[in-house]
């Protein structure tokens, strides 16, 4: 191994995502990590602990932050380049993805960035955390004052509970999630777009983007995650103005003018594919390129069937792209992940390499 040239590592997804054909194709080390989700990786419990027993905030985070310690460490031993990481993610993954580039921890472990349809604004503060801690703690008839009794509960009442939570919270509060990393003081200062707009974010260059149709997923599955209603919407809007008033939120005579054009059944799943996941990404891509080069994208494919099923192109259907995965001969010829912007990236952080000198 000490004798061949070391290949650049990249970060990525849980190991469900089989990265065989992206290694073979790119000519890079994949490497996915796993960190806890949900109630065991962002449930804050540490307004609540006690002199016996603390808790860490921000759990998921560390987790993440521990995987790329060790790939620091141990990635030479499998012919990767410590120096030459690249980290990316999709969704709540992107999300993590521009929340360490305001991680201080994070800086040097990573050198550049890609996050997909990230929902940047997500990551909440303190009191809303302890909101959703006692909503778990009261399903499980446990008192702010009995937090220790937690580690004797069953992890299936647990998880449970956090399911029961999971689904309530973005009912109660349109747009918002129950478990997310917070601006803890310690391990995250402030809000990642705050940290970009501010030009502190860790100056890596980074690619960042949405897919054009990203809401049509969540009507697909009926989920509570994404409003799309306008009651909801406007509550959702709301809500990101009271928590992060340093952000440029249009008002309800500007959203009316940029979505006159769009079909009125269709305006509130453009509404909040845009509030949900693109104006999180402009706003942070607008920061961030203070500091290092940003390249934002759209992505706008669908395949028959997802056209027929009324989604396009929505949240997650550029996975199989940028993995490799592909089925048909059609979609094999959209190499994007082995010949695209992500593999010219992670060689040079120049996503469009000849393409950008050929005009």
């Amino acid at each position: 191994m000490a004798a061949r040239r070391r290949l650049p590592a990249r970060v990525g997804q849980p190991a469900l995502y089989d990265g065989r054909r992206l290694a073979a194709s790119g000519d890079v080390v994949v490497v996915t990590i796993n960190y806890r989700l949900g109630v065991l990786g962002f449930l804050d419990l540490s307004s609540l602990g006690s002199a016996r027993r603390g808790f860490d905030s921000n759990i998921g985070l560390r987790d993440v932050l521990a995987a790329l310690q060790w790939i620091r460490d141990n990635i030479a031993g499998f012919g990767g380049d410590p120096g030459n990481v690249t980290l990316f993610g999709e969704s709540a993954g992107a999300g993590i993805v521009t929340t360490l580039l305001a991680v201080p921890a994070a800086a040097g472990l990573f050198g550049r960035a890609i996050a997909q349809s990230s929902p940047a604004t997500s990551v909440y503060d303190r009191d809303r955390a302890r909101r959703a801690a006692m909503c778990v703690l009261g399903k499980l008839g446990i008192g702010t004052s009995e937090v220790d009794r937690l580690v004797d509960v069953p992890i299936a009442a647990i998880i449970t509970a956090s399911k029961e939570v999971f689904d309530e919270v973005p009912v109660r509060n349109p747009g918002t999630l129950a478990f997310v990393p917070i601006v803890d003081g310690d391990l995250l200062d402030d809000y990642p777009v705050k940290v970009a707009q501010e030009g502190r974010s860790e100056p890596v260059p980074l690619i960042i983007g949405t897919n054009k149709h990203e809401a049509a997923l969540f009507r697909l599955m009926r989920s509570p995650l994404m409003p799309i209603t306008p009651h909801a919407i406007t509550s959702m809007f709301t809500q990101i103005a009271a928590e992060q008033p340093d952000l440029q939120l249009p008002t309800e005579e500007q959203i009316g003018l940029a979505y006159s054009r769009i079909r009125r059944k269709a305006r509130p799943l453009s509404i909040a594919t845009d509030v949900g996941f693109r104006m999180p990404s402009v706003w942070l891509a607008d920061g961030h390129r203070k500091v290092a080069p940003v390249y934002l994208y759209r992505f706008d494919y669908s395949t028959p069937l997802l056209k027929l099923l009324l989604v396009n192109a929505a949240h997650a259907t550029e996975l199989p792209y940028v993995w490799g995965n592909l089925g048909d001969p059609t979609t094999r010829r959209c190499d994007w992940a082995g010949s695209g912007p992500p593999r010219r990236f992670r060689k040079s952080a120049d996503p469009m390499g000849q393409l950008r000198q050929a005009r």
